[in-house]
């Protein structure tokens, strides 16, 4: 029986290309097939392994940075209110909870039947109130003619009864301008377009006047309420632009306000109006609060970050081998970090390919330009 073997070294008629002998007679049987097969896949996985690893970089750079301390925001609605009762009465009806509605939309309604009685008898009293002035105007007029037979206190009483009913239908028509006034609030109205978010109340309830009976809230525009202490806020003016990190993305947001809020942790409120991000109502944020005059500083992309248990390294490029940097990561703009280390402009940082890659690793470079391209093939690689 004739043995089939891989050498690289030894010349021999039946020599594969490459360099894979094979001895004559022993490629035709079962074992010699089986010895080809080996030898073809041990060159295969030689030349693998000594292909370095393909890598992805990008360039440090530096830029100008204002140096940012972190908060921690809660995404809130730009608008939020309550919508009470204008009257004591029996709920009738009310929107759902998750009801989209526009501004001037009925939201509730309240049993008005006793407002609208006690409207009849406001207007009654008015009728009655007008009839009686204009009697006493008729009396109050007959006794002026009759002016030297009739004594002068009998006049004054005649001209004061004319006055007391003038006051009382000014307070009467007062009073029913209230009573229709509260029966065309019957009708609870959106101030705003948003959305229900609670039924306070539940129909066949009576209500009192002042009572909260829905909660109408503002979800297309939000804002983020953060609680900045004293000493940051130093300095920042409305209309401030703030970085957001939220789960969605990153957003740049506006100031709109800083009033004092908890004076026991000298803390102040503040409200940012939220551009190009969407996030939940109730989400938390993280807030890059400017605590200091812009900087230059070195970035990388936050990708090029490796992290381990001993702190943040990059890789960078030097030829064709891979270098530790150990850095120390501080404000992130973007999707970049500013790190500090020894890492400066112009470096080439590997952001893709680099985690298992140890100091002083062989690689090859895929540069970011490519990134997304075809692989190459044939005579291009």
């Amino acid at each position: 029986m004739k043995i089939s073997y891989c050498d690289k070294d030894r010349g021999h008629e039946g020599t594969a290309k490459g360099g894979i002998r094979l001895l004559r007679g022993g490629a035709r049987s079962p074992s010699g097939i089986l010895a080809i097969a080996t030898c073809l896949l041990f060159f295969a996985t030689t030349t693998v392994a000594q292909t370095p690893p393909s890598v992805v970089t990008a360039t440090a750079r530096a830029e100008m940075l204002a140096p940012t301390r972190e908060l921690i925001g809660t995404i809130v609605p730009a608008r939020e209110s309550v919508l009470a009762a204008p009257v004591g009465a029996r709920l009738v009806s009310i929107k759902d909870t998750g009801t989209r509605v526009a501004k001037g939309d009925v939201v509730a309604t309240l049993d008005v039947a006793e407002l609208e009685l006690a409207l009849q008898r406001e207007r009654a009293r008015l009728t009655r109130l007008k009839a009686e002035q204009a009697l006493a105007a008729r009396q109050r007029d007959r006794l002026n003619a009759l002016r030297d037979a009739v004594p002068a206190a009998q006049r004054d009483e005649a001209h004061a009864r004319f006055e007391v009913l003038a006051a009382e239908i000014a307070e009467a028509r007062v009073a029913l301008e209230l009573t229709e006034l509260r029966v065309r609030d019957s009708s609870l109205r959106a101030p705003f377009a948003g959305t229900i978010v609670a039924e306070l109340k539940q129909p066949g309830e009576q209500v009192q006047s002042g009572e909260g009976v829905v909660r109408l809230m503002d979800t297309a525009d939000t804002e983020v309420d953060v609680a900045v202490p004293v000493d940051w806020a130093m300095g920042s003016n409305t209309g401030a632009t703030v970085r957001v990190d939220a789960s969605t993305g990153f957003a740049s947001a506006e100031l709109q306000s800083l009033v004092p809020g908890d004076t026991d942790t000298r803390q102040l409120r503040a409200r940012l109006k939220l551009k190009n991000i969407l996030a939940p109502i109730g989400a938390s944020v993280r807030v890059a609060w400017p605590s200091a005059a812009p900087v230059v500083a070195v970035t990388v992309p936050g990708d090029a970050l490796i992290q381990r248990d001993e702190g943040y390294y990059v890789l960078r490029v030097d030829g064709d081998t891979a270098r530790r940097i150990d850095v120390k990561p501080s404000t992130r703009v973007a999707d970049r970090v500013a790190v500090i280390g020894s890492v400066g402009p112009g470096d080439e940082i590997i952001i893709r390919g680099g985690e298992r890659l140890a100091d002083g690793d062989k690689l090859q470079v895929l540069r970011e330009a490519l990134v997304g391209a075809a692989p190459c093939a044939g005579a291009s690689c």
